[in-house]
């Protein structure tokens, strides 16, 4: 109805809760399996103090990036299909690192996540974020854009806990180009979308 273009990923990521590894097989009708990853109290909240969400203002029309991958999806490149066999080895293992507990691992993988997306769609990457990631790499163990990187957000995984908002404006006020960046608290919702009817 949105004609966005896009998939069922972002629907299950707000409407199930806490962290999860989602999949379909390919046929229809299409069915999603969620699986949700038991994590302790611990574990969640070591996370949280490493993650961080940056917004950079840097926004495209995410229908345009997928049309892209769709075309060269359907053209069957070698490096595209082994690049999509990729993202789904990712996945995996972030889930397993994040079971764990393995915030370093985390970030690694989702380092290499994001170098496996640009993969797939060219351009999906304005060099202004690829620039910033350069500058925050020190204090980080990696990050990426928020799904395709249309929507302008990144998220990354500092290596020191509770100092990401704090180095990340300085870096935002240190950086010319970072104009627009913003820096937000966040942590995992663990409960997802709740509907709640008042009469």
């Amino acid at each position: 109805m949105l004609t966005t273009g896009g998939g069922w990923q972002d629907q299950v990521g707000g409407l199930v809760g806490g962290f999860k590894l989602a999949s379909s097989a390919p046929e229809l009708p299409l069915k999603v399996v969620t699986e949700k990853l038991v994590m302790s109290k611990e574990v969640l909240e070591k996370f949280n103090r490493h993650f961080v969400v940056i917004y950079t203002g840097r926004t495209r029309l995410a229908r345009n990036i997928l049309q892209e991958v769709v075309r060269r999806w359907y053209g069957q490149l070698e490096l595209i299909v082994s690049t999509a066999g990729k993202l789904v080895e990712y996945s995996k293992a972030c889930s397993k690192a994040l079971v764990e507990g393995d915030i370093e691992q985390v970030g690694q993988i989702m380092h290499m996540y994001w170098q496996a997306k640009k993969i797939m769609a060219h351009g999906s990457e304005p060099s202004v974020v690829a620039h910033f990631l350069a500058y925050l790499s020190p204090y980080i163990y990696g990050g990426t854009m928020a799904g395709a990187g249309g929507g302008g957000f990144m998220y990354v995984m500092m290596k020191e806990p509770d100092t990401g908002k704090e180095i990340v404006e300085r870096i935002i006020r240190d950086t010319e180009e970072a104009t627009g960046f913003e820096v937000y608290d966040a942590s995992l919702d663990p409960t997802g979308l709740c509907v709640q009817v008042v009469d």
